[in-house]
């Protein structure tokens, strides 16, 4: 095989459906052109290796099928109907007398030339055009003309073949038999869009029929029917199919039944054309297309970004977006390191890729596609959420169009209201309780810093107590215990309550705040009154106390003073008058006070007496013995006492 050899070229020969055939040896072109050939997209591969592993698993799995098609093709032989020598005027061998129709009356014209036909749109074969033109060239003339195999990658127009007055093989007024398989497409005075994106065929050389008559600009009937229609024409390459299958094609021979103007005959004609012809309008179809281009380019992105989903909990990526930066890190690696075997190129550039994340909702666990709230909230989409399977991953929007929140169960939210305010009734009512009886610890030494040991209930029965309820008994054991420990654990978490937990495992609760009646209130705050004034009132009653006591004590000694001095004059007259006789202090005491019953008051007053008795110079005092008792004694020592009515001495008043 020709290093070089073009893709025509590989179709005729079938080199390339042999079995130890190495597609390696052939270039990116080559590869390009066969695929495309075979009608095999080779847009999925971005290298030399891609289109390898396409023509392993789709031409050469299928040599088989492909071969067995080809046979059939070149086994079919062309109808020789109608055609007689040009020299005896006789029928060909094989030949059919055909149907003569009389000729219609015309004007004087030089040349026929077909009628414009309709034909409408129809699939390429699936055979390749270029060879299966040849296969035809080779059966229906002996000695066709050679063809150029350096025909460009332009593509041709075949005109269909017409009868004129000047065709040797057309004897008397006979008009020749339509071939049976022939394929023909109309060219039409109407308005055409075209019908699909053009597929240009990767080989760079092209055979082309030498009996075929081509379109143009110097063909005076092309020139007429184009200026006339106002179209542009534009060619277009079928690609051959490589389907084993002897199906007809889905849009398969297209026959053309026109009517030859001319004076001979109207006959009925076939024409094989192995390239389309689309007439587009110039000024409308551009703008559309790029609508519809760009329409694509938006929903390409849109699908892509919808495949991101939510992002993870508290995070701005997820697996399916670190996949996604990997493989485009990973490609621009291999491109800058100049390899061939380089991941397939995005579609977009990687300033244009959609690489965020619609973030988690809050308080919420998400998937890429699932979103989890904790418990006890729950999840409540988006009004507008019926749009997302449509509007997911567009521009502005985000990979998840309206994505939903995490909000609280109104339901349950009312009822856990309902069981908390009943439970901190409870104990505040049972702590107002404690403390209007006096029950709280008033002792610095005392644990007022642990309420439950004086004010708390245990869990247990304030559970029983909730259960004998009316809602209680409603709700069931397994919601009783969910709602009543969700409604306490709010309520620890807004300080209301405080709970703790005794030496044998009990758990106990009490309220932070108290709740009383009318008299609780005032007997409380006139205990916590006395409490704060106490000791400023017994400090007074002390002072009032001490004065009173000091001023008694003054009243007495006064009172003491005055006896004494009252009771002096009666003693001196006493020692006077005994003559020198000594006599005791004590019974002297007890025989001028014997009117006072109380001893200790009687030494009082005594006491003063016997300062001043003493203090006197008629009176000796020291230790006398009178009757047998030894004490303190006075004797007089001064005049003696001169009589009744004769005072022997000066009276001297205090």
């Amino acid at each position: 095989m020709p290093p070089r050899a073009s893709t025509a070229e590989l179709l005729s020969s079938l080199v390339y459906l042999e079995p130890h055939f190495d597609p390696a040896t052939l270039t990116v072109a080559q590869l390009t052109g066969l695929l495309q050939a075979h009608d095999i997209d080779t847009r999925v591969a971005s290298n030399k290796t891609g289109l390898i592993a396409l023509f392993n698993t789709e031409i050469a799995m299928n040599r088989t099928p492909i071969l067995a098609k080809r046979q059939r093709d070149l086994t079919r032989s062309p109808k020789a109907n109608g055609i007689r020598d040009g020299v005896t005027g006789q029928l060909v061998d094989g030949a059919a007398e055909e149907d003569v129709t009389p000729p219609r009356p015309r004007g004087r014209r030089s040349s026929a030339a077909p009628a414009s036909t309709s034909t409408s749109r129809r699939r390429a074969f699936r055979m390749s055009a270029a060879a299966h033109q040849e296969q035809e060239e080779e059966l229906e003339e002996p000695e066709p003309e050679p063809t150029s195999p350096q025909t460009g990658r332009k593509s041709r127009i075949i005109e269909e073949a017409a009868f004129s007055d000047e065709n040797v093989f057309q004897m008397g007024s006979s008009s020749p038999d339509p071939p049976v398989e022939t394929y023909a497409r109309r060219r039409s005075q109407g308005p055409v869009a075209s019908s699909s994106t053009p597929i240009s065929s990767a080989g760079g050389r092209r055979s082309v029929p030498a009996n075929g008559a081509r379109d143009s600009p110097t063909n005076p009937f092309t020139k007429a029917v184009d200026t006339g229609a106002g179209f542009v024409l534009r060619t277009k390459k079928p690609l051959p199919s490589s389907d084993p299958t002897d199906e007809e094609p889905e849009e398969g021979v297209l026959s053309i039944r026109g009517k030859l103007d001319d004076r001979k005959s109207d006959a009925l004609a076939t024409i094989n054309v192995t390239e389309r012809q689309a007439l587009i309008r110039p000024a409308t179809v551009a703008p559309v297309m790029l609508l519809i281009l760009l329409w694509l380019l938006v929903f390409q992105f849109a699908r892509s970004s919808a495949k991101l989903g939510f992002c993870d909990r508290d995070s701005s990526t997820n697996a399916v977006l670190d996949e996604r930066l990997e493989q485009l890190n990973a490609g621009e690696r291999c491109m800058t390191e100049g390899k061939t075997d380089c991941p397939p190129i995005p579609l977009f550039p990687p300033f244009m890729q959609p690489l965020s994340c619609t973030p988690c909702p809050d308080k919420a666990n998400c998937d890429i596609k699932l979103v989890t709230c904790d418990a006890p909230l729950i999840l409540k989409r988006h009004p507008l959420s019926a749009l997302n399977p449509v509007l997911d991953g567009y521009p502005g929007l985000g990979p998840v169009a309206f994505p939903p929140t995490c909000v609280e169960d109104e339901s349950r939210k009312k009822l856990l209201t309902n069981a908390g305010r009943w439970i901190i009734e409870r104990l505040q009512r049972y702590r107002g309780e404690q403390i209007c009886y006096g029950r709280e610890p008033r002792s610095i030494f005392s644990p007022s810093d642990i309420p439950w040991k004086w004010a708390g209930v245990k869990k247990s029965e304030i559970k029983h107590m909730m259960s004998e309820t009316h809602e209680g008994k409603s709700l069931g054991p397994e919601r009783l215990d969910e709602v009543f420990s969700a409604a306490l654990s709010e309520l620890e978490d807004r300080k209301f309550v405080v709970s703790g937990r005794d030496e044998e495992g009990e758990d106990w609760v009490t309220a932070v705040q108290a709740k009383m009646s009318a008299g609780c209130k005032v007997r409380v705050w006139m205990r916590r009154l006395w409490e704060q004034a106490k000791i400023y009132v017994i400090a007074f009653a002390a002072v009032i106390a001490s004065s009173m006591y000091v001023r008694r004590r003054l009243y007495f000694n006064r009172q003491t003073t005055a006896l004494a001095h009252s009771m002096l004059p009666s003693t001196l007259s006493v020692l006077q008058r005994t003559g020198g006789i000594p006599l005791l202090s004590t019974q002297l005491r007890d025989s001028i006070l014997s009117y006072e019953p109380n001893l200790k008051r009687r030494k009082e007053i005594w006491e003063r007496v016997e300062k001043i008795v003493e203090m006197n110079a008629n009176v000796r005092v020291g230790e006398e013995e009178v009757g047998g008792e030894v004490g303190r004694g006075w004797r007089w020592v001064g005049p003696p006492d001169m009589g009744d009515g004769t005072p022997s001495r000066r009276e001297i008043k205090y």
